[in-house]
């Protein structure tokens, strides 16, 4: 992973691998995941890799331009969006007898929806995460990718600690958002969880953490060998602040306001910010552990096993209830890790494709 036009940050590929895993456990049915975190780990890594030693000058302020830009930038992964969201599209119909019965189920209306990458912004989560229900993440990140190049403008304009203010402003017009929707709606909402989750407006934080993370000058200092144990504990305190926060986030709240508070966004947007930090200097143990090359081979594969293991345990799934397999207890356990293996193996199959069609191209022109 370039640090901008610097040099390779390997580290972030091992934090982009732990994102990737805390979603794949949350489809694979499993309680401990990390799903939302992750998400906001991946907008905000975006945010900082295309800020990084960069300025708003590379990026050009003009609407078709910085859409062409975006499209670009996605341009890899629409064939996989496309395929998985075939595959997905003949799954339902199999489940809704075919396409004589295909009327009044809105499969062709979310099949148009996802085919333009427009999902995110159709008002009803069941809607934004239909067919590959992941691909709701590029119908977003296509949306932030048009507006960074405005947000990034605006920055530049700031002094740093001004910055800072607009996103901590950002944060606490989420929740009084948050809290004024649940108040009205209530937590299990399709409009409530799409608006606070998927809108991709209600997502702009994200990247612009990502923007003044990658303006911050105190990242581009390295950690000197007397610093690793206190970077050690800071590691370590992060670790236990995110795993409390992640088990707070999901208990039962009694009031609007606590709802609120509880939103699948607003509060794991910081701990992005500081596990973005963590990886990037790599100045503790922690850190140094977790930077290894298995991780990092995920984290190269992860944005096609990203859209990969969701159609795949779905896929998975209706043929064990079909045959009328159950599995749990350990059989749930080597059923999620064959999920898993199977996810990051097609990842490699079709990286490699695409990278030796894209090869062959170069060399072509």
């Amino acid at each position: 992973m370039e640090n901008g036009r610097g040099k390779r940050i390997g580290s972030l590929q091992a934090l982009r691998a732990i994102a990737f895993l805390g979603i794949f456990l949350n489809h694979a049915g499993l309680k401990f995941n990390w799903s939302e975190l992750g998400v906001s780990v991946f907008f905000v890594l975006s945010g900082f890799l295309m800020t990084r030693g960069r300025s708003a000058s590379d990026y050009p302020l003009s609407p078709l331009k910085s859409f062409t830009s975006a499209v670009k930038r996605i341009a890899k992964l629409y064939p996989l969006h496309i395929l998985t969201m075939l595959i997905m599209f003949a799954l339902q119909l199999v489940w809704v007898g075919g396409f004589s019965n295909i009327k009044g189920t809105g499969l062709v209306k979310e099949l148009l929806l996802n085919t333009v990458l427009m999902q995110s912004w159709y008002p009803n989560s069941a809607v934004c995460v239909s067919l590959n229900g992941v691909a709701w993440y590029l119908s977003t990140t296509l949306f932030l990718y048009f507006v960074f190049p405005y947000l990034l403008w605006a920055a530049e304009k700031m002094k740093p600690y001004l910055r800072w203010a607009l996103l901590v402003f950002m944060l606490m017009l989420q929740l009084v958002f948050a809290f004024d929707v649940v108040r009205k709606l209530g937590t299990e909402n399709n409009l409530y969880i799409w608006f606070m989750y998927m809108f991709p407006i209600f997502r702009i934080p994200d990247i612009y953490a990502g923007i003044c993370l990658g303006k911050s000058s105190s990242l581009s200092a390295e950690p000197s060998g007397d610093d690793k144990p206190k970077q050690t504990v800071m590691e370590v305190l992060a670790f236990i602040i995110t795993m409390a926060l992640c088990l707070w986030r999901h208990t039962d709240p009694y009031k609007s306001v606590n709802a609120a508070l509880r939103n699948w966004t607003t509060v794991y947007i910081p701990m992005a910010v500081v596990w973005v930090c963590l990886f990037t200097r790599r100045g503790g143990y922690l850190t140094g552990l977790l930077d290894n090359k298995i991780l990092k081979l995920v984290g190269d594969l992860s944005a096609y096993a990203f859209l990969i293991h969701f159609a795949l345990i779905k896929c998975i799934g209706t043929f064990m209830r079909s045959a009328g397999i159950k599995a749990t207890g350990v059989w749930k356990a080597l059923v999620v890790i064959a999920e898993l293996l199977l996810s990051l193996l097609l990842s490699y199959l079709w990286k490699r494709i695409f990278d030796v069609k894209k090869k062959g191209v170069k060399e072509k022109t």
